[in-house]
């Protein structure tokens, strides 16, 4: 059988990845500030502890579930959030560092956690997500912008096998959504047309499938998500 980490499982996007690696029949593993009722274990995150804090406690509850002699096929890495505002915001510090933990934290985790624990073959996967607005200037959400583009950084420099500490024949790949339909995305934009925003179990069947065949673009890649007229592309960018 066949096992996956969702690093924020409790998410809109975690949920649909975990609902879908369940429906494939894997052994599912969430990570999260709580328990998620979808995954198979579930490692309890303190989101509050520092980044070295956190790598750390992540690691030992995860090795409390998965024999040391056992690798992991796949690590998906779906936290993440959004804020909005300009280098001129009173909410820039605030919004820039919890965009960080949100989304750079939980992206330096997953990738720690795929040196030590994903399969060194061309099937063992590491997923991050970031934004396609953030592959271009973010004037109008600074925070956002710079986490996200650090999250693209990352997933370039993890291709660099093995030099990055990712399992020599491992892959990783970061899917770049426009906007994705989301419960909380709705609510904060009640008037926006829907049509052109990704349903999320296209998002989960895509990563699944490149969890079960293997990576279609080159390891590093950054993939634009994107949907028109109720179809969903995913372009290198």
């Amino acid at each position: 059988m066949r096992t996956g980490i969702v690093y924020g499982g409790n998410g809109a996007l975690g949920s649909a990845i975990l609902k879908h690696l369940k429906s494939e029949g894997w052994t599912t593993i969430s990570v999260d500030a709580q328990k998620s009722p979808l995954a198979t274990h579930s490692v309890e995150l303190d989101i509050s502890a520092g980044l070295k804090e956190q790598g750390k406690s992540v690691l030992d509850k995860l090795r409390a579930n998965i024999d040391d002699a056992y690798d992991v096929d796949a690590i998906i890495c779906a936290a993440g959030g959004w804020a909005g505002g300009n280098a001129g915001s009173e909410s820039l510090f605030d919004s820039v560092e919890a965009m960080y933990k949100q989304s750079v934290y939980s992206s330096v985790v997953a990738s720690h956690v795929a040196s030590k624990k994903l399969k060194n073959d061309d099937k063992g996967l590491l997923v991050l997500v970031g934004a396609a607005p953030a592959v271009g200037p973010t004037p109008g959400m600074i925070g956002y912008g710079v986490a996200k583009a650090a999250v693209h950084h990352l997933a370039k420099s993890m291709a660099d096998t093995p030099s990055s500490g990712l399992p020599e024949h491992a892959k990783v790949v970061a899917l770049l959504p426009v906007t994705l339909d989301t419960p909380g995305n709705r609510t904060a934009m009640p008037t926006a047309d829907t049509t052109t925003w990704t349903p999320l179990a296209d998002v989960a069947e895509q990563i699944v499938s490149w969890c079960k065949v293997g990576l279609s673009v080159p390891s590093g890649s950054l993939v634009k998500v994107a949907t028109k007229n109720g179809k969903t592309s995913f372009t290198v960018v």
